[in-house]
């Protein structure tokens, strides 16, 4: 009898044994693990036109896409910006807190009826027709969580509109990534 208790005795510190260092090396399932997010800037240069004061195009939102995942919405309702107060200097249109990784593009979403341009000379604010308003900037770029990256796009408002025959004013959005930094 003595023998049977032994042996349920060194089966029960075996079993603890191997057991105990398992658990503790698990850590618990309900114990978050720690998300490192990089840094990413969105800014917006631009050249002169000669034909107009101002020219406001409203972006109801940015979105990157990383590779191998979706589209992600990085910022909506930015708002009007005039392009011609951007031959100065950029503007920043976001910065946010993104996923480490490899992009493949940048996209601009434009409001149509919230946009316009003003002509020099008359100084009329007309409006300004956008036919697509999603524009996808190709170009890659990598987000590193060590550092801050900021991609700069120049939205080439002379290489993008047209003034139609009836006066009207269409814009066909032109824009490149003009470059990528990293902090």
């Amino acid at each position: 009898m003595k023998r049977i208790q032994d042996s349920k005795t060194a089966v029960l510190v075996l079993t603890l044994t191997l057991v105990l260092p398992l658990a503790a090396c698990h850590g618990g399932s309900n114990s978050p693990t720690a998300a490192t997010n990089g840094s990413l800037t969105i800014q917006m240069k631009d050249a002169p036109t000669d034909e107009l004061s101002a020219v406001t195009v409203f972006i109801s939102s940015l979105q990157v896409k990383e590779s191998g995942m979706p589209v992600k919405t990085v910022a909506s309702n930015i708002g009007p910006i005039n392009l011609m107060d951007l031959m100065t200097h950029p503007v920043q249109l976001v910065t946010a807190e993104v996923d480490p990784g490899d992009y493949e593009f940048v996209m601009v979403n434009l409001d149509p009826a919230q946009s316009s341009v003003t002509e020099l000379g008359s100084q009329a604010t007309l409006p300004l027709t956008i036919p697509s308003t999603e524009i996808k900037i190709l170009g890659g770029f990598t987000v590193d969580p060590d550092h801050a990256t900021t991609v700069t796009l120049d939205f080439m408002a002379d290489k993008s509109l047209v003034q139609k025959d009836n006066g009207s004013w269409l814009l066909k959005p032109v824009i490149v990534m003009d470059n990528v930094g990293y902090d």
